[in-house]
């Protein structure tokens, strides 16, 4: 009996932190304009990318903290693979330009010697970080893939936000910095739920 009552007291704090960290609809909307202004300004340079978000904030299991990972994609898609690396620098330099001009966009940092290189912003009208980066296919079949783990099972999502805020409040969750990235610490979190 003492178990199931420390079980109860457990998914009671897991549900409780998920609605604490979940984001606002005003979080949600925003990130939403967000993207629907940064794609409406590259549109008139590149007509031939798209801007896609992914990770967190598209998979359900990021909080309203969280930022807003965007991924260039272009059309066609085979397009990107003609890039070289200083190409693909470029492109996201001058993206972080145009974006910049708009009231309110400012440029935080350009990583461009990781693995996955990146423009970092802030949006200070709607106060949310950004990172840009060239997109993939894996990430936004990844983002999928655990927006259906949270879809599928009403108990993903608190258990997710439980470990992440843990991890976090630890340090354990940024992959710049050797630890697991979000991504691995949702899988590793998942895989014994999955058998």
């Amino acid at each position: 009996m003492g178990a199931i009552n420390s079980v109860r007291r457990l998914t009671i704090q897991c549900l409780g932190l998920l609605e604490a960290l979940e984001p606002t609809t005003l979080e949600i909307e925003n990130k939403a304009t967000a993207i629907h202004v940064m794609q409406s300004l590259i549109r008139d340079k590149w007509p031939h990318l798209t801007l896609r978000p992914f990770g967190s904030s598209e998979n359900g299991f990021g909080c309203g903290s969280s930022d807003l990972d965007i991924g260039v994609f272009f059309d066609p898609p085979a397009l990107v693979n003609s890039l070289s690396w200083n190409d693909r620098l470029q492109v996201l330099a001058s993206i972080a330009s145009i974006l910049t001009l708009h009231d309110g966009m400012e440029l935080h940092q350009f990583i461009f010697h990781a693995r996955v290189p990146l423009v970092k912003l802030w949006d200070s009208r709607r106060k949310l970080a950004i990172d840009i980066s060239i997109g993939s296919s894996h990430a936004v079949g990844n983002t999928l893939l655990l927006k259906r783990y949270g879809e599928m099972d009403p108990r993903v999502r608190p258990l997710v936000f439980a470990v992440k805020h843990w991890a976090k409040q630890r340090g354990l969750n940024d992959a710049s910095n050797g630890t697991l990235s979000s991504y691995g610490a949702d899988l590793f979190l998942l895989h014994p739920s999955c058998g």
